[in-house]
């Protein structure tokens, strides 16, 4: 997200740099689907931490540089090839979890649903995929000590 796009999130972003910030998020409590069957539940309108970001992002330098650190430890060596879950990677780009703010809703196109256009409504293999690299990189975040990745909390959420 570039300063001009959001002043208000991009503020935010200067106030606390420990996390990647967004205006729509998910949370991920395993075992269950949200309204459309995905396992990760939507969250905007509001300030609080999520397990992804989605949509909209404001993010640092040391975020972008920990994004490809942490593709490299769950085997994408190369992110242009990458077609799913580059946001779940900057997600966990930050020493606290992400955090959604109640801004001002962000206009959706009107195809983000479409099968055909909308990777999750087209690909069978989508939401596998995303909870595989989220459940990776949230391993990699328990062994390295990061307190915000502990599984209860984004369990307990929805």
């Amino acid at each position: 997200m570039f300063c001009k796009a959001s002043p208000p999130a991009f503020g935010l972003l200067l106030a606390d740099e420990q996390y990647p910030h967004g205006i729509i998020g998910h949370v991920y409590p395993p075992g269950t689907a949200s309204s459309n069957g995905s396992p990760f539940h939507h969250v905007t309108g509001r300030e609080t931490e999520v397990d992804v970001l989605i949509g909209a992002y404001a993010f640092t330098t040391e975020h972008l540089n920990r994004v490809f650190e942490l593709a490299a430890k769950i085997g994408i060596s190369d992110l242009s090839r990458g077609r799913n879950g580059e946001d779940i990677l900057l997600s966990f780009s930050g020493t606290k979890r992400p955090r959604i703010h109640a801004i001002r809703p962000m206009l959706q196109c009107a195809s983000t649903s479409l099968p055909g256009v909308a990777l999750w409504k087209s690909d069978e293999q989508f939401w596998t995929e995303r909870v595989s690299v989220f459940e990776k990189l949230r391993e990699i975040q328990l062994t390295m000590g990061y307190a915000w990745s502990s599984k209860s909390e984004s369990e307990s959420e929805v």
